[in-house]
């Protein structure tokens, strides 16, 4: 929580919490990146949640467990922006800006604002290392529990592979690669398979019942 003791901290989180933009609840572009943001936070449809459920008692109180990960997802959230707009505020504070001029999103704000506004802030080397360190922890979730016994092998694999993707990251055309990945991977694509699973879910279950009904008509008849 060092960011709030920072100088103009307050123009940040005047700026997340006290004076919103409502007027942009009417634009259906923030509703989307809205919904791709709580997909992307809550793992629905990544297989995460599926994996770990895997692991659960048969009697596990599984609507228990979603209000528990919901309510502690969005608390998350918003601690989080308090920390971000208060850095942004420092940020804004120092350039001689508005807040709304610095408060990029996407990977503008992650690796562009954030970092330059740490770079301003006491042992910068320290809060860069924290901050990247959270971001990697962000990344790297628990959906490899079958090949934990070969974990380095699967480390390995996993960091040679990325690094030979995101080598067109780092060429000219770097930053235009990221967007485009950014865009489709976690965007559009994870509606569409969200669509596609509930699609399959409830087929499922539809076919289930209509079995389960056939057969008691069947039992009714004789």
């Amino acid at each position: 929580m060092v960011g709030i003791t920072l100088e103009g901290a307050y123009k940040g989180l005047e700026f997340y919490i006290l004076k919103p933009n409502v007027t942009r609840l009417t634009e259906v572009e923030v509703w989307c990146e809205a919904a791709v943001q709580i997909f992307f936070s809550t793992g629905i449809c990544y297989g995460s949640l599926i994996t770990l459920s895997s692991y659960s008692k048969f009697t596990n109180n599984c609507m228990r467990d979603a209000f528990v990960v919901t309510i502690t997802n969005c608390s998350t959230s918003v601690f989080f922006g308090v920390v971000i707009f208060s850095v942004l505020g420092f940020l804004a504070n120092e350039m001689g800006v508005n807040v709304n001029e610095v408060a990029a999103s996407g990977s503008g704000l992650a690796f562009v604002v954030y970092p330059a506004a740490i770079s301003l802030m006491p042992i910068p080397q320290l809060w860069s290392v924290l901050f990247f360190l959270m971001l990697i922890n962000v990344g790297f979730g628990t959906q490899f529990e079958s090949l934990r016994k070969r974990k380095p092998l699967v480390v390995m694999g996993t960091c040679i592979s990325l690094f030979l993707m995101g080598l067109s990251m780092c060429l000219q055309g770097g930053i235009y690669m990221l967007e485009v990945f950014v865009f489709y991977s976690p965007g559009v694509s994870i509606l569409i398979i969200c669509i596609l699973q509930l699609i399959a879910v409830i087929g499922i279950f539809a076919n289930t019942f209509l079995r389960m009904a056939s057969c008691l008509a069947s039992a009714a008849r004789v």
